[in-house]
């Protein structure tokens, strides 16, 4: 089972929109005085991050584990592990 071209690129766009998402929830938090906020801010940040690595890795699970992926964008360069190329 292959990974199709538009299923990549909707997982692309899903990727690039936790990743602003999360930059901007650290723009923000950086930006507040209140500690409450910031703190959910940071919340906030942490969970966008881990939503994309955690798809992140299923996909390059997905294309060690034989089931490929068509394509040869880099997935999601924010990504704190390596990023995988297709």
């Amino acid at each position: 089972m292959s990974i199709t071209e538009r299923e990549l690129l909707m997982l692309q766009d899903n990727l690039q929109l936790h990743a602003t998402l999360a930059e901007k929830a650290a723009f923000f938090a950086s930006q507040v005085n209140d500690p409450e906020i910031r703190q959910v801010l940071q919340q906030l940040q942490r969970g966008h991050e881990r939503h994309v690595e955690s798809v992140v890795q299923h996909i390059n699970q997905a294309s060690a584990g034989g089931m490929g992926v068509m394509g040869t964008q880099q997935v999601f360069p924010y990504a704190t592990q390596s990023p995988q190329v297709f």
